[in-house]
């Protein structure tokens, strides 16, 4: 069988898991199972349920879904992704400044809805706002209708 080596040890790559998030827990055990594990170096929560001898159940995810975090430099970003503008925490920037770059603003909770959408761009609110309805943002109620 296919197989890779990991830690001095062959792994079948058939049993290898590429973990997406998010992942859901029931937030009672995953709790319990952070303190108890305090001191250990964990690097992801379902290694917790794991490690705890729980049952972990996996669906299937999108092939599309890359995380972004994985390309370790922001020129690798901005090489790779035209479309995203980075804004280093030692950079000069204003909100104002991304808004006049952005075709489509998504927010969750902020003023900047109200203040983007007065710019004229489209506003599409991920969470009920004071705001939301006076018309004025999008706020999609279900996943068909955000992504259409």
């Amino acid at each position: 069988s296919d197989t890779t080596i990991y830690k001095n040890s062959y792994v079948n790559r058939n049993q290898i898991k590429l973990i997406q998030t998010p992942q859901g827990f029931k937030l009672d055990k995953i709790k319990k199972f952070h303190k108890k594990n305090i001191d250990k170096k964990i690097t992801d929560d379902s290694i917790l349920f794991y490690i705890n001898k729980e049952k972990i159940k996996t669906i299937n995810g999108e092939e599309q879904n890359k995380k972004i975090t994985y390309i370790k430099t922001p020129e690798n970003i901005r090489n790779q992704y035209s479309n995203v503008s980075i804004v280093l925490n030692n950079e000069r920037s204003t909100s104002y400044k991304l808004l006049k770059k952005s075709n489509l603003v998504l927010v969750y909770n902020s003023t900047i809805g109200i203040e983007a959408a007065i710019l004229g761009k489209k506003v599409i609110m991920s969470a009920n706002s004071h705001y939301s309805s006076y018309g004025f943002v999008d706020c999609p109620k279900d996943k068909e209708s955000y992504f259409n």
